[in-house]
């Protein structure tokens, strides 16, 4: 018997920590090229050494997400965050739920700090599945199975508020959150860094771009990253090795093609049980739980996933004016969960009941968009049309077995008792659905006011096998969405703007008489003013919205349909206030601020939820961070950063009875920049608050990341 220290399990630590020491020797070269690079004699040996990486830039004027083409946000009526790679940078995010933190209107993170397999988040309110996109095309999911972003590929990020169907097809009506990835430079650009930190992490990563021959006709982008350590919560690890090439071809002025890959393993991916709130923000007379305690088995559970990615980009400009952009995709998962976790405590409230737990998820998808975009002028009326048909064909096949497990003492945990393999069944399917679009979207304008009006049709089929039952299913579904928003821009920098948008999401399971359900509707009205002024170095969007989704699925009120029995009769509505702003102010100082007042609950409901919140989406939060720069004697190179995030209460249940408390985090860093190097130190929950987060009831709680400490030196050449 074992009982209770820390510990680091993990069935492919010792393969992976030679992984990630292979990227170290890989990245040794360069980092001996560009030491000796650093001590050759500058051109003006008399000139005083200065830092010379630019400063953090922490605001964009651009996204392509809204519209599919490259607009001014300050010409875009509709709200959308921009997270820059240089922001992720000087907050050290390690996932990309991290990098939202100081984003308004999205609440992730949701199964506390150590739950990193899965990225469970809420955009207004709704969520907290089907909000992901790598490069403008969805990411499935399937059961437990989630593909993931990682952070050292992204390029920025992009968040999308409110419905927006019209573009994408099938999505929540809360938004999108559109991860855009690294691709092949002109210039050449180079970087390797190594980091350390909390709970024996250790990371390294290189990160080569630029021309392959002297016309500029081939260019490269080659990405690799590897991390290992343990977490916050005895016996569990996260351990990643990821690899990202891309090509791109250019045999002309007017065509541009892209080849990429990328290949990401995932061992060991964190913790993913539960604590209950008794012990943590609720008194227990047994003490508090302590942040390492872990609910499982360290012979039983384990975590791993797979995933690879084959595709292109192609943009081509016709002679006639219209211009081509083509993408595919190909994406395979595998992932392998089994847990034994904690269930509630026994009534001496420090024995802990446990049940076990195992789900094998493998997805195979192709996703493809196809789009023609051309300009011209009809009078005075500017044009710029987009004419678009994507495809989405994703293959899933989900098994999840239940069982039991023997309780623990939360208090002094005693591992190293059998846990039988669980078998029984709860889902055993087989899913394929496709989903094909046609859209059409008008960017007019005339003189300062710019209308944007787009119209989508969609066809999507759902074929599902259950293997348990020997049944299938297949539903068929239509549905038309659109948008129209309008748009003013002043001479002042400041542009009012209002919208209305609609979306659609199928849903599985029938009514009582086998009638299968319907999508979900959702749609928006949205109202705000963009502000950016003449220099294009600081941008602010407040907005207000609101948001309703109908044929939401609620108890059958007629008892005779059977306890389970379901109907369409329900609606969630939300409604709120968002500010956010982001400022460059010179070269020294940058500025993130963000505030969120969500307004959101069920209106029409036959069950406990009625006139109640969301579980784990706060009424309020707000932001704010800042990154300051030294550039002159004697503090040159220096840079400090600090912030801090409120994440106001919320509900474990769907009746509002459990309600967990608000908190405030504080994060900051401290770095030096000379030459091409960058030496970095920042602190996650700098005063180490202790709060918590709960997810499905009391009993399903988890602690939210502790201070972590993280120390990285990059050289960028």
């Amino acid at each position: 018997m074992k009982t209770g220290h820390r510990h680091a399990g993990g069935r492919e630590a010792p393969v992976f920590q030679r992984a990630v020491g292979i990227l170290v020797v890989a990245g040794a070269p360069w980092a001996a090229w560009a030491q000796q690079a650093a001590q050759e004699p500058a051109a003006d040996a008399a000139a005083p050494q200065t830092a010379t990486l630019p400063a953090v830039t922490v605001t964009a004027t651009r996204a392509e997400t809204a519209t599919k083409t490259d607009t001014p946000l300050i010409e875009t009526p509709q709200a959308i965050s921009v997270v820059t790679r240089a922001q992720m940078e000087s907050q050290a995010a390690q996932t990309i739920d991290q990098a939202l933190r100081y984003t308004s209107g999205v609440a992730g993170e949701t199964r506390g700090g150590s739950a990193t397999r899965q990225d469970f988040r809420y955009i207004r309110g709704f969520g907290p599945f089907g909000t992901n996109y790598l490069d403008g095309m969805k990411q499935p999911y399937a059961s437990f199975g989630f593909f993931q972003n990682e952070p050292y590929f992204v390029d920025r990020i992009e968040v999308l508020k409110g419905p927006s169907s019209v573009l994408y097809g099938q999505n929540s009506p809360g938004g999108l959150i559109n991860v855009i990835s690294k691709r092949p430079t002109l210039e050449p650009q180079h970087e390797v860094f190594v980091a350390g930190g909390s709970f024996g992490r250790i990371e390294t990563g290189i990160d080569l771009s630029g021309p392959l021959d002297a016309d500029g006709k081939f260019s490269y982008r080659f990405t690799a990253v590897g991390h290992t350590g343990e977490t916050a919560v005895d016996h569990t690890r996260s351990e990643r090795i990821a690899v990202a090439p891309a090509l791109t071809w250019r045999p002309d002025g007017a065509t541009a093609l892209t080849l990429y890959a990328q290949y990401l393993r995932d061992p060991q991916s964190g913790h993913f049980g539960y604590v209950p709130a008794q012990g943590t923000f609720l008194n227990n007379p047994n003490g508090r739980i302590s942040r390492h305690f872990f609910d499982g088995e360290p012979g039983f559970n384990h975590d791993s996933k797979t995933q690879t990615a084959v595709g292109y980009e192609l943009d081509h400009r016709f002679d006639s004016g219209w211009r081509l952009q083509q993408s595919l995709r190909y994406a395979r998962l595998d992932s392998d969960l089994a847990l034994a976790y904690g269930t509630g405590f026994a009534p001496d409230l420090r024995t802990l009941n446990r049940a076990a737990f195992t789900d094998r998820d493998k997805i195979d998808a192709w996703t493809f968009d196809n789009r023609f975009e051309k300009t011209f002028n009809t009078g005075a009326l500017h044009h710029a049309v987009l004419v678009g048909l994507d495809y989405q064909h994703t293959e899933s096949d989900a098994r999840w077995l239940f069982g039991s497990a023997p309780s623990i003492d939360a208090y002094a945990p005693v591992y190293g008792q059998a846990i039988a393999a669980p078998s029984m069944p709860l889902l055993d399917q087989k899913q394929k659905l496709s989903q094909t679009g046609l859209y059409l979207q008008d960017q007019i304008r005339f003189d300062r006011w710019v209308m944007l009006a787009g119209l989508r049709r969609d066809f999507a089929d759902n074929d599902t096998r259950n293997r348990s039952l020997n049944t299938s299913t297949t539903v068929r579904d239509e549905a038309t969405t659109g948008r129209l928003g309008l748009l003013y821009r002043f001479d002042s920098g400041i542009s009012p703007y209002v919208n209305y948008s609609t979306s659609f999401l199928p849903t599985t399971g029938a009514d009582w008489q086998g009638t299968p359900f319907k999508p979900t509707t959702g749609k928006q009205w949205e109202a705000g003013v963009k502000y950016q002024p003449g220099d294009a170095r600081s941008f602010v969007t407040a907005s207000v919205f609101h948001l309703v989704q109908d044929n939401v699925q609620t108890p059958d009120p007629d008892a005779t349909h059977g306890i389970f029995a379901q109907v369409q009769s329900g609606r969630a509505r939300a409604r709120g206030l968002e500010l956010e702003g982001h400022a460059d102010l010179g070269r020294h100082l940058s500025l993130i601020g963000s505030y969120t007042y969500l307004d959101s609950k069920v209106v029409r409901s036959n069950g406990p939820d009625l006139d109640k919140r969301p579980v784990s989406v706060p009424r309020q939060t707000a932001s704010l961070w800042f990154d300051y720069r030294f550039y002159d004697q004697p503090w040159a190179g220096v840079g400090l950063s600090a912030g801090v995030r409120y994440i106001g209460a919320s509900y474990a249940d769907v009746a509002n009875t459990q309600r967990v408390p608000g908190f405030t985090v504080a994060d900051a860093g401290i770095s030096y920049t000379t030459g091409g190097y960058r030496l970095a130190l920042n602190v996650a929950n700098l005063f180490d608050r202790k709060a918590v987060v709960c997810s499905n009831g009391y009993n399903a709680c988890n602690y939210i990341q502790p201070r972590t400490v993280t120390a990285s030196l990059r050289y960028i050449w």
